[in-house]
């Protein structure tokens, strides 16, 4: 568990598993948990450890409780990345959004056209998920 003020909240694990409540999402490490998350414009760099640990926590947790934690998780690329990092995108069930136009991944002046292509193709992702 973890203090939220001078409150002390349950264990995710426990959280999820109580069929009594409705889940709270009490910051935003809950959101890993319960909604789908689209990760857009960020590098995912190794030292973005927080990032990193939450996906671990996310997936160990989904091997202990499958039926509890359904959402879905989504990278869009941004800058080219390396098959390391593609293979701990699976190994943590992130789905990678790879960048249709490779030649926007060489335009570094002007980010739009990239973000508007990667905003598309979350929509696709959303308006499939709506129903789930």
């Amino acid at each position: 568990g973890y203090k939220k003020g001078k409150e002390t909240l349950e264990s995710i694990e426990d959280r999820l598993m109580d069929k009594t409540k409705k889940f709270e999402v009490s910051s935003w490490i809950d959101l890993f948990f319960k909604t789908d998350i689209h990760i857009i414009g960020l590098g995912l760099e190794y030292d973005e450890i927080d990032l990193w640990w939450i996906l671990n926590r996310r997936k160990r947790i989904m091997s202990d409780l499958p039926t509890e934690v359904i959402n879905k998780i989504y990278y869009y690329e941004i800058s080219e990345i390396g098959d390391d990092k593609k293979a701990l995108f699976k190994t943590f069930g992130v789905e990678f959004v790879p960048l249709k136009d490779r030649t926007l991944l060489d335009n570094d002046e002007d980010y739009t056209p990239r973000y508007e292509e990667q905003l598309k193709e979350m929509i696709i992702r959303m308006d499939k998920r709506k129903n789930v």
